[in-house]
């Protein structure tokens, strides 16, 4: 008999009857699993370092868990706790350090646009949204009243800059943001332009320029066959005034869209100062930036 060989089946057989040993990624999972669970956020660092063994998007999930845990952790200081929003800052930007869901993009933004830091509350809100738009990334999107709320903060982060910014793109080279038609179930029928023009006339700015150029790129990608262009003017003036010059700030940028060799139906109204933006939160703005929301052109789909 070869008791080597019955030796060595034994010991086969043993080792079948055993529990795998984990890989590093599994106990990268369940370590990053645990410490949300338990909302540990000294634990958290390390979850992350962790799964640097995972493949990238195991390893993209899990810290976006991980900042979703210090997201939870924000909202809770804020609600239970009394603190406030730009307490919250060192958090979200831990938070951002692991991965950049929707809900820490959103929160950064609220806080940036509170701290009147309008370019990276622009920046934020316009990637929240592009996230929300990427299926992967988020399986499960928050509701049409919850995307316009981030769509109105970018909107209005963007009237606010100092200067224009494009918006991002997605994966496949869409226009995303706000200069997204629809957002999941969010459709988006108005977006207000920040397309600047040189004090009391109808031309433009260079930031107005480059903001009509991106304008012009949005529809040739996205072929609307009818739109709106409505102009809106500071309080400033006389009806008579202030009509005339919205209009005709309205009808430079239908002149410039069609100079572009686009082929669509353009409508343009001006409605002067009879319809200042309504931004979010008012109180919060200085009388300058009241009127600055409220000079702008609007594109209208139809």
């Amino acid at each position: 008999m070869d008791w080597k060989a019955i030796g060595f089946g034994i010991a086969l057989a043993i080792a079948a009857a055993l529990p795998a040993a984990a890989s590093p990624c599994d106990a990268a999972i369940a370590q990053a699993r645990e410490a949300v669970e338990a909302a540990d956020l000294d634990r958290f660092d390390g979850a992350r370092q962790g799964l640097d063994s995972c493949e990238a998007s195991v390893r993209r999930y899990w810290s976006d868990e991980l900042a979703r845990g210090l997201y939870r952790e924000a909202v809770n200081r804020i609600r239970k706790q009394g603190q406030s929003l730009p307490e919250q800052r060192a958090l979200m930007e831990r938070a951002l350090g692991f991965g950049d869901p929707y809900e820490v993009l959103a929160l950064q933004c609220r806080i940036d646009h509170l701290e009147k830091r309008f370019a990276e509350a622009q920046r934020s809100c316009e990637l929240a949204l592009t996230r929300i738009q990427d299926t992967e990334r988020t399986p499960r999107p928050p509701p049409p009243e919850a995307i316009e709320r981030i769509f109105k903060l970018a909107e209005e982060s963007r009237l606010l800059a100092q200067h224009y910014q494009s918006s991002p793109v997605t994966r496949s080279g869409e226009p995303s943001g706000i200069s997204a038609p629809l957002v999941r179930g969010f459709v988006v029928k108005k977006v207000a332009i920040p397309i600047q023009f040189q004090f009391g006339k109808a031309e433009f700015t260079e930031d107005g320029t480059r903001a009509a150029a991106d304008l012009v790129t949005m529809l040739r990608q996205q072929q609307p066959p009818h739109i709106r262009l409505i102009g809106h003017t500071d309080p400033a003036g006389t009806d008579a005034v202030n009509d005339a010059l919205s209009l005709a700030r309205a009808a430079t940028v239908q002149r410039f869209i069609e100079a572009q060799g686009l082929k669509l139906s353009i409508e343009v109204e001006g409605h002067g100062k009879r319809e200042p933006y309504q931004p979010a939160s008012p109180d919060e703005l200085t009388a300058d930036q009241l009127a600055q929301l409220s000079r702008r052109v609007e594109l209208v789909r139809q």
